[in-house]
């Protein structure tokens, strides 16, 4: 079967590696010059299979409502008269209530878990170093309200089965020595053992090696300008060189994607909000993480690439708006002389905004839509690392007509 993914990103690529392993012909077409040049290129490297708690929830709405207008909270939103915002509000709100909120928890947690197995399953095939570390993950929580929320959502992914362990003060300063400093701030400390954290952008760069050497043809600097359909089917994709025709397309355009599949009637309910990172060199290794480590509080995770620092976090209601500003990014380095006092001169960082497509109930749209011959695998929001092998999975079980470990009602569009 000929295959066309639209987007390499981390998805794109993962989805077109399983589908030509299958057997088929895969073509991946991106508008970029390389693979994982937007989302996937500096991420936070968290694969956080145990984090499942959707932001569609009210303790998240009602701090929301408390940073509106406040440059310095985790949350940038400022009110618009930008209809695409207030239809993804909408419906944002209708999910920020306990039922939501569990049944949306235990969606995220079976991808999560999933996409863990899978990544262990195809790792045999990675002939390539892509910083990839099983050292677990660490929450800081500074306050009693957020230590109980964390106990609280803990507790109901236990018994879906996920893992968490709470940590002492001592037992926490062991396993990260840089917490030191600050252990008399810090409430408590919970860990997740099971998750892991790797480099994204590496990992993109040496799939494409991969890809290369399987057969699929890769087909770099292009941008797809118009999607084109015939009654229930699409029947080509024009990009602004060439024209392509496949049997089968796989939606894979991340914050992108509703832009296009608008032309032919699929409003997808997805919005881009706009996150930062930064990266850092690590010049004292002792005063540094080891590991991942989120701090609750402010939202923003810090993780050890092999000598690098990446920090990310944050999210701006700014539609598709991907300039970086200064204030967003001072907080940012703020935050690592806050939790990591002697790590030293933070001055010198790469930074770099990219825009994270959302859904309302902060679930990932995976699976069939009304078009027979498409199927979406998008709107990951800040999870696209982590849920990249269980979606690429599912959609490439769906092509060959086997059987899909997850209930695809969960992750189906229908659902809004």
């Amino acid at each position: 079967m000929k295959i066309l993914v639209l987007g390499a990103g981390l998805i794109g690529c993962t989805t077109a590696y399983l589908l030509q392993k299958s057997g088929h012909q895969v073509t991946i077409i991106d508008k970029q010059p390389g693979p994982g040049e937007k989302c996937s290129y500096s991420n936070g490297a968290q694969l956080s299979y145990c984090h499942a708690e959707p932001w569609s929830s009210f303790d998240t709405l009602m701090k929301a409502l408390k940073w509106i207008g406040k440059k310095d909270k985790p949350l940038l939103w400022k009110p618009s008269l930008d209809p695409m915002m207030w239809g993804w509000i909408v419906r944002f709100l209708s999910k920020c209530n306990a039922h939501s909120v569990k049944g949306g928890t235990e969606k995220i947690l079976k991808l999560g878990l999933y996409s863990r197995d899978v990544l262990k399953e195809i790792s045999r095939d990675l002939d390539f170093d892509f910083d990839h570390q099983k050292l677990g993950k660490i929450f800081i929580i500074k306050t009693e309200q957020e230590y109980n929320e964390h106990l609280k959502q803990s507790r109901l992914q236990e018994i879906m089965g996920s893992r968490y362990e709470i940590l002492s003060r001592d037992e926490m300063i062991e396993r990260e020595p840089s917490l030191k400093h600050i252990a008399h701030k810090i409430y408590g400390c919970f860990r997740d053992p099971l998750d892991e954290s790797a480099d994204a952008y590496k990992f993109c760069l040496g799939m494409d090696k991969i890809l290369e050497k399987l057969g699929v043809k890769r087909i770099y600097n292009e941008e797809i300008k118009e999607i084109k359909k015939l009654k229930n089917e699409i029947t080509e994709i024009v990009t602004d060189k060439d024209t392509y025709i496949a049997d089968k397309y796989i939606l894979c355009l991340g914050a992108y994607s509703p832009l296009l599949t608008k032309q032919i009637g699929l409003k997808l309910p997805i919005y881009p909000l706009k996150g930062y990172s930064l990266t850092l060199n690590i010049k004292n290794p002792e005063e540094a993480p080891k590991t991942s480590i989120t701090d609750v509080t402010s939202k923003v995770v810090f993780t050890n690439l092999n000598g690098r620092l990446r920090v990310a976090g944050t999210a701006e209601f700014a539609g598709y708006n991907e300039d970086i500003t200064d204030y967003r990014i001072k907080m940012m380095q703020d935050l690592v002389q806050e939790n990591f006092p002697m790590f030293g001169d933070v001055s010198e960082v790469t930074s770099y905004a990219c825009l994270r497509p959302s859904t309302p109930d902060g679930v990932p749209l995976i699976g069939k839509c009304k078009y027979d011959n498409i199927l979406l695998n998008t709107g990951h929001g800040t999870l696209g690392w982590t849920q990249t092998f269980s979606s690429a999975k599912i959609i490439a079980d769906i092509v060959n007509d086997e059987q899909v470990k997850v209930p695809l009602e969960w992750y189906n569009i229908e659902r809004f």
